[in-house]
């Protein structure tokens, strides 16, 4: 886990850099000893999958097909390009069923499941490339398929950034005048070419595209229009439409509209740079505003009675740089931002610090352990022979989760904070009993030897019947990934603890 170099200056630095981190070392020195004092934490950090494991067995061949439309398309446009995918593979026997969701006009979905005699046969990846190769040729909708290989995507997205600044606030307009703030000083660096403003944190860009029309209130004052007028004028030429009257029609009342016939005719040209009226007032648009296409303008989120937001960037270069502008930028923003206000960084280059601290809490239970020790056995050496019993248990974790290549999840977290309670037992009885034959005028060795044949063998069954407990997760066809991960690292702890109880701990009671 040594570094090949520390960036940092000073005498430490150097004298490492010329030591560890020299070429030499680094090169041949360090594989050689990285094998013979690594231990089997190395083989667990080198060759374990530190992820879910998948089990296939558990789960049919399925196609997956998704369609997607960009924004102004309409529910029943989207019917009709699903309609047309419906029947065509109602044409296929060989489907036992599909499954249709249409969660929107932009976002629909198909589940193919097959007959059981087809299931592992040639038929799923024939009908896999030929819904790739429809795909391809259709234009109405862009499509996704995934399921068998490679999956196959012809949909373009835009993507936000990955640094992230959450802004809170109780006031949104101020809330976003202040992410505004930081995006312009996020652009005069030269290695930041766009920033974002959001309302959710999520990576992709919003598609909505709208005109933003912004008044200058200045050049509104010297033509002498008022901002209501101003307003009122912008609504009459955009097509605002008038309620005429309210009738019943087929047994329910509805209202009558009405608007100019020619408003689909006016477009963004003509209604920026034409004379419009204003009472007995003519200007343009053009003179007195600015008109920007822009995203859609965001939805309003809170959290614990806040406003928040999101401000999105990437940055172009090394990571370690952006982290240290990403850490500068949130620490000059709360310097600024009033009461009520608060800046947080989210993501960036070392987003995964964050998740390894959960491996601090294992020392914390090690400190508490031997605080409740120490005041049980009334010693501080006693402990310690109790605490050093769970890098054992740790090793059999390691060692299983290697050896028969399984993927480490959170069930091998909760295996590893298990095993600090288990491994210790056996310990705890046989020192317990070893404190309690003090008084008698045996050597230490004897009385160590006493206690532990009086406690052997409850200790065996007890890791026996755990070991025999927990076989039902790790065998069989439906294994749930957490429950198999959680049984095999424990299984494996408790069988390489009994090595620290045979040969190990006895080394803290035997004087020669």
């Amino acid at each position: 886990m040594l570094p090949k170099k520390i960036e940092k200056k000073g005498r430490w630095a150097e004298i490492y850099n010329k030591t560890f981190g020299n070429q030499w070392y680094v090169e041949k020195g360090k594989p050689v000893v990285d094998k013979v004092l690594g231990g089997s934490l190395r083989l667990f950090v080198q060759f374990v999958y530190e992820g879910s494991q998948w089990n296939p067995s558990r789960e049919r061949t399925t196609v997956n097909v998704y369609a997607y439309m960009p924004p102004g398309a309409t529910i029943v446009q989207m019917n009709q390009s699903i309609e047309a995918l419906e029947q065509y593979l109602s044409g296929f026997r060989e489907i036992d069923l599909f499954h249709t969701r249409i969660n929107s006009a932009q976002n629909a979905s198909i589940n193919i499941t097959f007959k059981k005699e087809h299931e592992f046969g040639y038929f799923p990846h024939q009908l896999y490339n030929e819904l790739i190769s429809k795909s391809i040729n259709s234009g109405a909708a862009e499509w996704s398929v995934f399921g068998l290989g490679q999956g196959f995507s012809n949909r373009i997205n835009e993507y936000t950034g990955s640094y992230r600044i959450q802004l809170f606030g109780y006031n949104f307009d101020q809330l976003y005048d202040y992410a505004d703030d930081i995006r312009r000083d996020l652009l005069d660096n030269p290695r930041i070419k766009e920033v974002n403003i959001m309302s959710r944190n999520t990576r992709e860009k919003s598609k909505n595209r709208e005109f933003i029309l912004t008044p200058v209130i200045e050049r509104l004052a010297m033509s002498g229009v008022s901002l209501p007028a101003y307003y009122g004028m912008v609504r009459n030429a955009a097509g605002n439409e008038q309620t005429a009257v309210g009738t019943i029609i087929d047994g329910t009342y509805q209202n009558i509209r009405y608007r100019a016939k020619q408003l689909t005719e006016i477009d963004r040209w003509t209604l920026y740079n034409n004379l419009l009226q204003a009472g007995d007032i003519y200007l343009k648009l053009s003179a007195t505003g600015e008109m920007v296409k822009d995203v859609e303008q965001m939805e309003i989120y809170k959290e614990n009675q806040q406003y928040t937001m999101f401000v999105t960037y990437d940055y172009v270069g090394s990571g370690r740089f952006g982290s240290s502008l990403h850490e500068r930028i949130v620490k000059e923003t709360n310097e600024i931002l009033p009461l009520g206000y608060r800046a947080e960084a989210v993501g960036g280059w070392n987003w995964w610090k964050k998740e390894k601290k959960q491996y601090w809490m294992i020392l914390l239970i090690l400190i508490v352990m031997y605080i409740v020790f120490a005041i049980l056995f009334e010693s501080l050496w006693q402990p310690l022979a109790v605490i050093s019993l769970v890098p054992f248990g740790f090793i059999g974790l390691f060692l299983t989760f290697y050896l028969f290549k399984l993927n480490f999840d959170q069930g091998g977290f909760a295996a590893l904070v298990l095993l600090c309670g288990l491994t210790v037992n056996a310990a705890i009885y046989i020192i317990n009993d070893y404190n309690n034959l003090k008084t008698s005028p045996c050597s230490s060795r004897r009385k160590y030897m006493q206690a532990l044949h009086g406690k052997i063998t409850p200790v065996m069954l007890t890791i026996l019947s755990t070991i025999l407990g927990l076989i039902p997760f790790v065998v069989g066809e439906h294994r749930e990934p957490f429950w198999f991960a959680l049984a095999a690292g424990t299984m494996g702890g408790l069988l390489f603890s009994l090595v620290g109880i045979l040969f190990y701990l006895p080394l803290f009671f035997f004087r020669k």
